[in-house]
């Protein structure tokens, strides 16, 4: 019987390994951070990108990446996708199916992804080669004229021409510039015409450049161009092309462009075939990485080095990771984010920003960004206490959300009993405050615990019982003229609460105990801490015991030295007798 069993386990265990290989031999997974949707990035995935928000096609279900969630559309009948194009509303697929050749057209906004469809008599998809996205609109070429698509009607953008050439429905791709210069790729190679001159056939007058081209975009005014290894930038100007990047292309990458209005900046994505979707700032004459879409899960910093607040100058985009595409909020001018470690070129922050379930993310170093000090002296004064019982002490001030959700656990609850020592407010810009204090206390093991509270939860402190004895001692310094100080708990890193003059009356706290290093006394109805060396528990003070040493000798000074002038006279006397 044992041995059944050992064999069934062992055929289990090789069919659940063989599933985990095949799964990962199958293509790159990419995992949308905050999302339990996966994507698999394969090297037939086709997609397209429209501001801050991308679409990928992989088999039959169609996503939209956008603002840090993933939406997902399956398709019940198998389809390819030949092209797409998407703007800020809506997202096109030209496709083959069972029926032929389609237009498949889906709305998508922060709720999901719904399919729509397209009633428009103008519109024949048999005829359409290719589509294309500007940073408003979508368009459509087939072998005779190019359309702008809108949902609910269109129109035609450039004058029909009537071509007799039947290579011309072999574009594979298109890209238009200032609704005027129309590029298109034919068996590899790079055409151009204007609209002024779309109607001629005679291919040999169009602008060409040759190659093996396989996808082309315009992004800031200048057409970016693959190939099965490179991406180039074409400069009109001299007719020719220079390499931008030489890594990460392949036979079955593809690329897509955008603008980002708010920040002036283009950027151009290319998925390569390794696989993932890469991200790149796009300057004119080279293309800056910028953020990756993958199958890398990123690992979040679980602990934090800086935890100051800064104040938000101009808008800034926060990222899900410093690898990933999405985007979690966008930032405006007078916003607060908590910066909490550097990683890269990005900071780790959280941000305060209303209506965002997720307030943990990346913004980029360079972001405009001030610091706002926390202020050492807050209106609450030097302690507090809970107003309510079992206030949680946080780990760092706010409460854990987002990636991480303990990044900001409570690490203790206080009860009304409990001193609290302020040591700021965390950040402070004008009369806008973070609403924490950063605080520490000592625990019931006499061990200081150093946190975050939130400033609604505690109040001034006041006292609520009695000191545990009422005895009056004096501070003693070991130096003469040197203050006595008075720390707020017992370590010399602690607030200074106070500095005694020598021979100071104060009460104790606690008994008193000689070996020990600190004693508690009460110093304005509140506990703090003294060095024992510096207590006298009884008897004279250090000055007291100086002036009953230097009194008697000064005394026995001046007698003698009377005694001396005295006899000093006599015999001056006696001598004149």
């Amino acid at each position: 019987m044992s041995k059944k069993i050992l064999l069934i386990s062992t055929l289990l265990c090789c069919i659940l390994l063989a599933g985990v290989i095949s799964a990962f031999a199958g293509g790159g997974v990419a995992l949308a951070e905050n999302s339990n949707v996966s994507i698999d990035i394969v090297n037939d995935s086709s997609f397209t990108a429209y501001g801050d928000a991308f679409a990928l096609v992989t088999d039959n279900n169609v996503y939209v990446v956008k603002d840090s969630t993933v939406h997902k559309y399956t398709e019940e009948a198998q389809f390819t996708v030949l092209d797409m194009a998407m703007n800020s509303k809506y997202l096109v697929l030209l496709v083959t199916d069972d029926s032929g050749k389609n237009l498949y057209v889906y709305s998508y906004d922060n709720g999901g992804i719904k399919k729509i469809q397209l009633e428009n008599p103008n519109v024949y998809p048999e005829e359409i080669v290719a589509l294309y996205n500007d940073n408003e609109s979508i368009f459509a070429m087939d072998s005779n004229k190019v359309y702008k698509i809108d949902v609910d009607s269109s129109s035609t953008l450039w004058s029909t021409f009537i071509s007799k050439n039947p290579l011309y429905t072999q574009i594979s791709d298109m890209a238009i510039l200032d609704e005027d210069v129309l590029y298109f790729i034919l068996d590899g190679d790079i055409y151009s015409t204007s609209s002024k001159n779309f109607t001629q056939d005679d291919l040999s007058s169009f602008l060409k450049l040759e190659g093996a081209y396989t996808d082309l975009v315009i992004s800031g005014g200048k057409l970016i161009l693959l190939d099965s290894s490179k991406a180039y930038v074409y400069d009109d100007a001299s007719n020719s092309v220079s390499e931008l990047l030489t890594s990460g292309i392949g036979e079955k990458s593809s690329l897509s462009a955008t603008y980002i209005s708010s920040s002036n900046t283009n950027y151009v994505y290319i998925k390569s075939d390794l696989p993932s979707l890469n991200m790149y700032e796009f300057t004119g004459t080279a293309l800056n990485y910028y953020n990756t879409f993958d199958r890398t899960i990123y690992s979040h910093p679980s602990s934090y080095d800086i935890v100051k607040m800064y104040k938000i100058d101009s808008e800034t985009t926060v990222f899900s990771s410093p690898r990933h595409l999405q985007k979690l909020a966008t930032l405006s001018s007078g916003d607060y984010v908590m910066l909490l470690n550097e990683v890269g070129e990005y900071y780790y922050v959280y941000f305060a920003k209303e209506g965002k379930d997720v307030k943990l993310g990346y913004i980029r170093k360079d972001s405009a960004i001030t610091l706002c000090p926390a202020s050492t002296e807050c209106e609450i004064g030097a302690y507090a206490q809970a107003l309510h019982p079992d206030t949680a002490v946080y780990k760092y001030p706010f409460v854990g959300d987002g990636f991480n959700s303990t990044g900001s656990e409570a690490i203790a609850y206080l009860s009304i009993y409990d001193q609290l020592v302020v040591i700021d407010n965390v950040g402070q810009d004008g009369e806008y405050n973070w609403g924490w204090y950063k605080i520490q206390y000592l625990d019931k093991n006499d061990n200081i615990v150093e946190g975050y509270v939130k400033e609604k939860d505690v109040s001034p402190y006041t006292v609520l019982t009695p000191p545990d004895i009422s005895k009056t001692v004096k501070v003693s310094s070991k130096k003469l003229g040197e203050y006595v100080k008075v720390y707020a708990l017992p370590q010399e890193d602690a607030k200074l609460i106070a500095e005694l003059k020598e021979g100071t009356p104060i009460d104790l706290h606690e008994k008193y105990d000689k070996n020990s290093e600190w004693t508690a006394v009460i110093y304005n109805d509140m506990i703090a801490y003294v060095k024992t060396e510096n207590i006298q528990p009884g008897g004279l003070t250090s000055w007291q015991l100086a002036l009953a040493i230097t009194i008697p000798i000064v005394v026995v000074a001046i007698m003698v030295t009377v005694i001396i002038l005295v006899t000093v006279k006599k015999r001056k006397y006696l001598s004149r007798m």
